[in-house]
């Protein structure tokens, strides 16, 4: 990550959202760094059974966060920043005054299960909290995560690549692939046309992108 924010302009700032492990933070002054809201919500939730009134209260404050987060779908970051400043702060704050009192009133343990996932919280609250300040900061990192499972299901298949060449295509193919489901487009008529204009994809590459290659096809099919 550090060699590739090293390409990045420096007049940018990227989002840079990763759980709480220090392995995986970088220095601050090169990205807006923010946490996991799932991972807090995940730590209450798996806590429901044994601690029913204190992690439901803390998960349905979450939820509410989030379904104000799917209303800000269609805005502008400085809309969706202002809506979320509006709407979930309050809740925000609400889960951080009640889960203090627990500790500070001594009604749940330090040290217990609870105690933990509260003490996770407030230790990272200012990260976890960082779409309150930033535009274009997620809830979480859910969507990565899912596309984590993609290479894991070829895991074991890919150590009988013959050659490291054709692991490096393979991989390749796999991320271009998946990219093309993201987008709801047909990867077989995507690297089709790849094929058939590869002249045009090497002069403007940013051109032929799964989201946009369809543009550079039109005068082709207008003729037609």
């Amino acid at each position: 990550m550090t060699k590739l924010l090293a390409k990045r302009t420096k007049l940018f700032k990227p989002i840079y959202m990763c759980d709480a492990l220090s392995r995986n933070i970088l220095s601050s002054d090169k990205t807006t760094l923010c946490h996991c809201l799932a991972h807090a919500y995940r730590k209450f939730d798996d806590l429901k059974t044994f601690y029913p009134k204190s992690c439901h209260y803390v998960m349905e404050c979450f939820s509410a966060v989030y379904k104000h987060d799917n209303k800000t779908r269609t805005m502008s970051p400085v809309k969706r920043l202002a809506h979320h400043q509006a709407y979930s702060k309050p809740l925000m704050q609400e889960v951080k005054t009640y889960i203090l009192s627990l500790i500070n009133d001594r009604i749940v343990e330090p040290n217990s299960p609870l105690g933990k996932a509260i003490n996770y919280t407030l230790k990272h609250w200012h990260l976890l909290t960082q779409f309150l300040r930033s535009e274009n900061a997620p809830l979480d990192n859910n969507i990565v995560e899912r596309t984590l499972k993609v290479p894991i299901r070829g895991r074991k298949t890919w150590l009988f690549y013959k050659t490291q060449y054709g692991a490096m295509i393979g991989g390749i193919l796999t991320s271009v692939i998946h990219t093309c489901a993201l987008v709801k487009e047909n990867p077989i008529t995507y690297l089709t046309a790849l094929q058939e204009n590869k002249d045009r994809v090497v002069k403007e590459p940013y051109c032929w992108l799964p989201w946009n290659y369809q543009q550079q096809l039109l005068p082709q099919q207008q003729a037609a």
